[in-house]
């Protein structure tokens, strides 16, 4: 079974002298339904994390979750404030009997009086749920493999006007999304290569990384953005 999680290390950290980092700690993330009928059915089903997009100037995190090969494909978007990721790694710890400790992570990372050795327990015992506690996108028979958010030029950055870009692999095609108030409409799709699908027995060229870049700005393109098999 695939579970996804967040880790964090502080900057400050230069590691011990067993060469180990001494902040180190990791939580489960995940990626609810939107509805009640679908998260009773499918719950466990995105559970693997293929990308992750980070805005600064919102402190949010949004993160593409997908179902394992073993299943139909289908995938769902769900936005974190970075806030309520640190508040789960300044909580307790999971312990092996299921308990969390009776103590918080002592870590700060904004003070660098860091231990001298690696924590004892690296589990948070809280798990990191999304803004609303459910995804902000959901499409079956794909997994989408990269994501860029945007917001709606003019208007106010919320989660309520969202421009997003998945990629899906298997066809090659770059999709554009709005989601408005809840819901979401496809508004744009773009065949990015030119060379046949991929399939199960062959690469071809897929797309490495997705980067936002706006009219009026110039930005050099580079070979290393795709992978050419």
């Amino acid at each position: 079974m695939v579970i996804s999680r967040v880790g964090r290390v502080c900057l400050s950290d230069k590691g011990g002298r067993d060469g180990r980092l001494r902040s180190f700690a990791k939580a489960t993330i995940v990626c609810p339904s939107k509805t009640r009928s679908q998260a009773e059915s499918t719950a466990l089903v995105h559970r693997e994390v293929t990308a992750v997009y980070v805005d600064q100037s919102t402190k949010t995190m949004f993160a593409v979750f997908t179902t394992p090969r073993t299943m139909p494909p289908s995938s769902s978007v769900c936005a974190y404030r970075l806030t309520d990721i640190e508040d789960v790694f300044k909580g307790p710890f999971y312990t092996s009997n299921g308990e969390p400790t009776k103590f918080n992570n002592a870590n700060d990372c904004e003070k660098s009086n860091l231990p001298t050795t690696s924590l004892e327990h690296h589990q948070m015992y809280r798990t990191v749920r999304p803004k609303l506690d459910q995804s902000i996108m959901r499409k079956e028979k794909v997994r989408w493999s990269n994501l860029v958010v945007d917001w709606m030029p003019t208007t106010l950055k919320t989660d309520n006007n969202l421009i997003l870009f998945t990629v899906d692999p298997d066809r090659q095609i770059i999709s554009k999304w709005h989601h408005f108030k809840g819901e979401t409409c496809l508004i744009e799709e773009l065949r990015v290569l030119r060379t046949p699908p991929r399939t199960a027995d062959t690469d071809g060229e897929r797309v490495l990384r997705l980067e936002l870049i706006r009219a009026g700005q110039a930005k050099e393109v580079r070979n290393t953005s795709f992978n050419v098999g």
